[in-house]
């Protein structure tokens, strides 16, 4: 992790150690510190702290889980928003799915963590707190882990082995072919699979589809993230501000900025605010304003 001074060239490491992968860092001014996503083994991750010295992560949260999303709770209180989902695992200790991401809130100075959005239906993922009572979040429907597979769909893999592996071969010689030939090999199998793959991008764990342009009809009703909500949370209630929101981030003033997947919005904190199009910027995976 590197520090450079705006509009110069100048390169600070602020962090580097080969043993720990650290990612999604937010850095507070008040309380002198990065909170950063720190991965750990058998696919979990915990929420970390480095000192602005960068003389090393300590991780402050642990267990079988996936923390992730860190932000600092503004005013210097020592406090940090995340999202969390517990592991399931099987009896070998294999992946078998995740539960539902809830947003917690970390203390520091004590160590506790309070539940502050939890929802069997609903992941709640990358939040943004503007005060210690309001948090904003992009909810999405949660989607349980697929069952595994049963005798008949195993004894079916089996007898399609074959057939699997001579298309494998087919496919092998006919790239040769191509290669000694000249000709391209493009089949419409894997053209569609190209294009579909060039209408989608990775959002927390799940690919979604970002088709349609920034002023059609389908964007403008957010069907490209059906699903994706910017939601403003209170002790009170929970609030949908917008849809089809896949990244974001609150300015100064309140205005929120987001992306769509296809271009980036600003936005008033108000359910009824027009939004304004700042661009046709796509595939835009994380919107930090300082």
């Amino acid at each position: 992790m590197f520090a450079q001074k705006p509009g110069t060239r100048d390169e600070h490491r602020l962090f580097h150690n080969a043993d720990v992968q650290i990612r999604e860092v937010d850095f507070s001014f008040a309380d002198e510190a990065f909170t950063c996503t720190v991965d750990g083994k058998g696919g979990t991750s915990a929420i970390g702290v480095l000192a602005d010295d960068g003389k090393g992560v300590r991780t402050v949260t642990e267990g079988d889980v996936l923390d992730r999303g860190p932000r600092w709770v503004p005013g210097g209180v020592g406090e940090i928003v995340y999202a969390s989902a517990g592991i399931g695992r099987t009896q070998s200790g294999a992946w078998a799915g995740r539960a539902p991401f809830s947003l917690h809130r970390l203390r520091l100075s004590d160590g506790t963590v309070e539940v502050l959005v939890s929802d069997a239906k609903y992941d709640y993922v990358a939040p943004v707190a503007t005060s210690g009572s309001l948090i904003y979040a992009i909810r999405r429907t949660y989607e349980e882990a697929k069952p595994k597979s049963s005798f008949f769909g195993a004894l079916s893999d089996v007898l399609l082995a074959p057939f699997r592996l001579l298309f494998a071969l087919f496919q092998y010689l006919s790239f040769f072919s191509a290669r000694y030939t000249g000709k391209p090999l493009i089949t419409r199998g894997n053209a569609q699979q190209k294009a579909a793959d060039a209408e989608r991008m990775m959002v927390w764990g799940n690919l979604v589809e970002v088709a349609g342009d920034a002023d059609d009809a389908a964007h403008a009703e957010g069907r490209e993230a059906r699903g994706y909500e910017l939601v403003r949370i209170t002790p009170k209630s929970t609030e949908v501000l917008a849809q089809g929101v896949l990244a974001f981030d609150v300015a100064p003033n309140g205005d929120i900025v987001y992306s769509s997947g296809k271009a980036l919005y600003r936005m008033a904190p108000t359910k009824s605010s027009k939004r304004k199009l700042i661009g046709n910027v796509e595939r835009v995976e994380q919107i930090v304003i300082c």
